[in-house]
C-alpha cells in the first residue's frame, strides 16, 4: 500500500511468482486523473512476461474515517468508494532491473491518491535454459 505523496522508499509485493519491489517515481496530473510512474524492481534473474496489474486508490482511510469513529459503516464505506482498475503491462519485466511502468488513475482527485494498492499476476516466467 501507497501514499500517492510519497514518492520515497520502496516495498515488498507478494505474488505467486516471487515477489517484486515498488516504487512510486512520479504522480502528476493526466486528464480527469493522474498518471503516476512507478518502478517494479525484479530482484531475479527470470524475465516475467504477460503482466496484470491490478491497481486500487482511493482517500487516506484515516482521513475517510475522521469524524466517524462512531459509525459502524464507515469502513465499509470508505472500501465501497474505492476505484479499481486492472491493466496489462506490454513490457516484460527484465531481471535484476529496476523496470518503470506508468499507470492512469482515472477518475481521480489529489486526495484520492492517499491509498494506492497493487497486485501483479505474470502470465510467463522465463528462465534460461543451460546449454547441454
Amino acid at each position: 500500500m501507497f501514499d500517492g505523496a510519497d514518492t520515497s522508499g520502496f516495498q515488498r509485493l507478494t505474488t505467486d511468482s516471487g515477489f517484486f519491489l515498488i516504487a512510486i517515481n512520479n504522480v502528476e496530473p493526466y486528464l480527469d486523473g493522474y498518471k503516476v510512474t512507478f518502478s517494479i524492481g525484479n530482484p531475479f534473474s527470470a524475465t516475467y512476461k504477460n503482466l496484470k496489474i491490478n491497481v486500487t486508490w482511493g482517500k487516506r482511510l484515516l482521513d475517510a474515517l475522521a469524524g466517524k469513529e462512531k459509525d459502524p459503516d464507515a469502513f465499509m464505506n470508505w472500501q465501497h468508494n474505492l476505484h479499481q482498475k486492472e491493466l496489462s503491462i506490454p513490457d516484460e519485466l527484465l531481471p535484476a532491473s529496476w523496470n518503470r511502468v506508468k499507470l492512469v488513475l482515472t477518475p481521480a482527485k489529489s486526495d484520492d491518491l492517499g491509498y494506492i494498492s497493487l497486485t501483479l499476476n505474470a502470465g510467463a516466467v522465463i528462465l534460461r535454459t543451460p546449454d547441454q
